[in-house]
């Protein structure tokens, strides 16, 4: 894991940081996180809406599918 793999989980697990933890980053490392950052952000955003869509057609079947059923499968294709 490189530093700013390493930069990102810390930052995703703080609560509040302060702006200037990321000062020491080179260009490059810097423009790693915000890709990764924004991959993240991205994906979340496409589980948020693919979780939406599957409620809406247990609505529509009658039955109901867990959190746990419906993330599983994603993550085993990847």
């Amino acid at each position: 894991m490189n530093l700013s793999d390493q930069k990102l989980l810390e930052l995703l697990h703080k609560e509040k940081y302060d702006a200037s933890e990321t000062t020491s980053f080179n260009p490059i490392q810097m423009a790693n996180l915000y890709t990764k950052s924004a991959l993240l952000v991205t994906i979340v955003g496409f589980l948020k809406e693919q979780l939406w869509l599957n409620e809406k057609e247990d609505e529509e079947s009658g039955k109901k599918t867990s959190y746990e059923e419906f993330i599983t499968p994603l993550f085993q294709k990847e």
